[in-house]
């Protein structure tokens, strides 16, 4: 299930919009989760960097994000097996899933 903030300015930055994620969609401790693709970190470097869009490489500096979620943990998964994530991608997109339990 998606989680959108309604409604949220369209002149707000992203800044913004992480600040108000975190206020209405933490726990009662501060816990906040975020699943994040390649595609997201693409278009919050280009914001955050001030650059057009497109892919930052593998270079993608984590301090980026420090800057919105301060002290936030990361866990990153990468996985070797390109033609099986191409497969996971493709049929994920297709029947519009992310989770098969």
């Amino acid at each position: 299930m998606k989680y959108r903030l309604s409604p949220i300015p369209s002149e707000s930055t992203l800044a913004d919009q992480v600040a108000a994620l975190l206020r209405h969609r933490s726990t009662g401790n501060g816990l906040f989760g975020s699943k994040l693709h390649w595609e997201h970190l693409q278009v919050m470097h280009a914001e955050l960097c001030g650059e057009p869009g497109g892919d930052p490489g593998f270079a993608f500096d984590a301090g980026l994000l420090d800057r919105l979620l301060p002290g936030a943990l990361y866990v990153r998964i990468l996985r070797l097996d390109i033609d099986r994530q191409a497969v996971s991608l493709w049929t994920g997109r297709s029947r519009r899933l992310r989770h098969v339990p």
